[in-house]
């Protein structure tokens, strides 16, 4: 399982994300799809430690991401972003779409 708990990050003092917590099972792939700006890339990103984590914890299959060896998670994780791809949100803007593998 992935799991997110309390994420808060700021871009040049601007908040992104505010407090999120988040479990992705275990076995499967989970798609997020949010509207443009909604905060889903640095979310990813941070899970894929593109991103330094300022607060709260993420874990993969209970390995902390702050601690985690580099290639123990590139073996039980993957993620994929659709590049060049904009789906229609309800309220009619362009949304990201995020795929989000727990490989174990």
């Amino acid at each position: 399982m992935i799991s997110i708990r309390n994420v808060v990050h700021d871009i040049a003092g601007r908040p992104i994300l505010c407090d999120v917590s988040l479990d992705l099972p275990k076995h499967g792939i989970s798609t997020l799809i949010q509207p443009n700006g909604a905060g889903t890339s640095p979310l990813l990103s941070l899970v894929a430690r593109l991103l330094p984590l300022q607060q709260g914890r993420i874990t993969v299959d209970a390995h902390d991401l702050t601690t985690c060896d580099t290639a123990v998670l590139a073996r039980i994780l993957a993620i994929c972003r659709r590049s060049g791809y904009s789906a229609p949100a309800k309220r009619g803007g362009p949304c990201c779409l995020w795929a989000v593998s727990a490989l174990w």
